[in-house]
């Protein structure tokens, strides 16, 4: 797991970019299947089956919204999946 915080002038696209700070968590692992992309920041939505609630990915998009921020989920280059996070300055 890659933890990044910078300032995000150049925010990826994801995010919008335009200032702010910019918290970037990446992984090398088998990344989140096509079929589930569209459901991760939805209320009960898992992917670990059974062993989830599905509130997690939920609670972190309400807690970045409050503050005026956005969250972002994407393929990693190489494998693994990339979350996003931008706070402040035109991003959020």
């Amino acid at each position: 797991i890659v933890v990044e915080a910078a300032a995000a002038a150049a925010a990826g696209p994801a995010c919008g970019g335009g200032g702010g700070i910019r918290f970037v968590v990446e992984d090398h692992g088998s990344g989140i299947p096509a079929d589930q992309k569209d459901r991760l920041f939805k209320p009960f939505s898992s992917t670990k089956g059974a062993g989830g609630m599905g509130m997690g990915l939920l609670g972190a998009r309400l807690v970045v919204e409050s503050h005026g921020g956005r969250i972002a989920c994407a393929d990693r280059e190489g494998g693994g999946t990339r979350f996003e996070i931008v706070l402040g300055g035109e991003g959020g």
